[in-house]
């Protein structure tokens, strides 16, 4: 049995950060090896109300990404998985530190798993926060969509060129329910009439989830203009999703709006002031969380708008497009 992709690069990170190195081998690794300095800028929001705008660049971050090319992963599910992690991250808050000795964590989602790990030791001035593990993800992916090809990947974070942390996606075919933020989801598809979303639908009905969480939280929305490819519409709910863990789990969002890394997409999300409850931004991710995962499982993808209503009062809404860029291109 081969040795994982995530334990071998684990140990290269350590040993080309004792050796003060630039570059990282990793065994059956045949992408990027060199420190990269500069988190990846997060869309810029838009609307004078909205809360938060692009997170700064932490100060001396860079990261180091390696790609198994010979070790593919569904595009599909590198980034359901990837949302996965950011929501579960994202709940934790955005400069929360994992201490230096806790134990690796994991979240499997659509047949992916991804573990993290701190890479910092005690006592170090630098530790490893959410953010870094946000926009180490967003990094590891950035890289496969540049590449063209969506596989086994890691990605270790660093400030001053001291490691804080390590994130490996790895291939583990499992079954569907392991991760699936729609498990114990039998809300029929369609508002009105007794369709099940096992049953052909128009595009353009209108159709709800209830959060299987808190069945107070339900979102409905409908197909409408043109079509996505998934990476397009995928890539769009994750910069959201991301840009989304800057708020607090009860902050209300007022209004939150940018695109994905190739401004292909655009995403816009707002809060009514007077509802009540409000729409918090720990609302926010579970809808893009469980809006995609939706639309996966349908095989559905597309322009949609969206509604947000707890206990039965609507609370914001919103939509995911293409930009008038990613129209053109899309001709």
């Amino acid at each position: 049995m081969r040795k994982s992709i995530i334990a071998c690069a684990a140990l290269a990170v350590a040993a080309a950060a004792a050796a003060a190195t630039q570059t990282l081998s990793v065994p059956t690794t045949q992408r990027r090896g060199r420190l990269q300095q500069g988190a990846p800028v997060l869309p810029l929001t838009g609307g004078s109300g909205s809360h938060h705008h692009i997170p700064k660049d932490p100060p001396g971050f860079g990261v180091i990404v390696d790609l198994a090319l010979n070790e593919p992963i569904a595009a599909e599910n590198v980034y359901l998985a990837a949302l996965a992690a950011v929501h579960e991250w994202a709940f934790l808050g955005w400069k929360h530190v994992i201490p230096s000795r806790a134990p690796r964590g994991t979240v499997r989602a659509s047949g992916v798993e991804v573990i993290y790990r701190t890479l910092a030791v005690q006592g170090q001035q630098s530790q490893l926060e959410i953010r870094y593990l946000i926009y180490g993800m967003l990094h590891l992916i950035d890289e496969m969509r540049k590449e063209g090809r969506y596989c086994v990947g890691t990605v270790s974070t660093f400030t001053a060129r001291v490691p804080t942390g390590f994130i490996g996606m790895d291939n583990r075919p499992g079954p569907r329910e392991v991760g699936d933020p729609l498990k114990n989801d039998t809300v029929p598809a369609t508002i009105s009439g007794n369709a099940t979303s096992s049953e052909p639908q128009s595009l353009s009905a209108r159709r709800r989830i209830v959060d299987p969480r808190d069945a107070n939280f339900v979102i409905t929305y409908e197909r409408h203009g043109d079509a996505m490819s998934c990476i397009d519409f995928l890539s769009t709910a994750l910069y959201a999703m991301a840009t989304a863990a800057q708020g607090r789990n009860d902050e209300f969002c007022e209004d939150l709006a940018g695109f994905n890394e190739q401004r292909t997409g655009m995403y816009q999300l707002h809060g009514v002031d007077e509802a009540r409850p409000r729409l918090t931004y720990e609302n926010v991710r579970r809808a893009m969380l469980l809006l995609p995962a939706r639309l996966f499982r349908d095989q559905a993808y597309g322009e949609v708008k969206y509604s947000f209503e707890y206990g039965g009062s609507v609370i914001g809404g919103g939509f995911i497009r293409l930009n008038d860029y990613g129209r053109s291109e899309a001709r």
